[in-house]
């Protein structure tokens, strides 16, 4: 019902509707790091990339040979994935993550 709402408002206000959507698309809501992610990031090697005009957070667990990468979806941070981290580096496998622009310490 949503999507029908949604191209029903987009025909009849373009200009408007496009203008909601891009507020919501760059304005992520911020969520706050859990005690036990913000462990397991601190066990990280960190770097900062720089990308446009953003810094991006990076974070290197340095393990076995082969390598995971991990990207985290809208509105969230590398620390979702701290309970994957600690299975990877048993597991022997070296880890990286990074916070998306605007999210986690990015």
């Amino acid at each position: 019902m949503k999507k029908q709402l949604f191209g029903i408002l987009s025909n009849l206000f373009p200009s408007i509707m496009a203008n909601l959507a891009y507020k919501a698309l760059t304005s992520p809501q911020i969520k706050k790091l859990r005690a036990h992610e913000l462990e397991v990031l601190d066990q990280s090697i960190r770097e900062t990339l720089a990308f446009k005009d953003f810094q991006i957070q990076v974070y290197h667990w340095k393990a076995g040979a082969d390598t995971v990468f991990l990207i985290h979806g809208w509105e969230w941070h590398a620390g979702i994935f701290s309970v994957l981290i600690v299975l990877f580096l048993v597991l022997n496998f070296s880890v990286i993550a990074f916070d998306g622009p605007s999210l986690g310490f990015s």
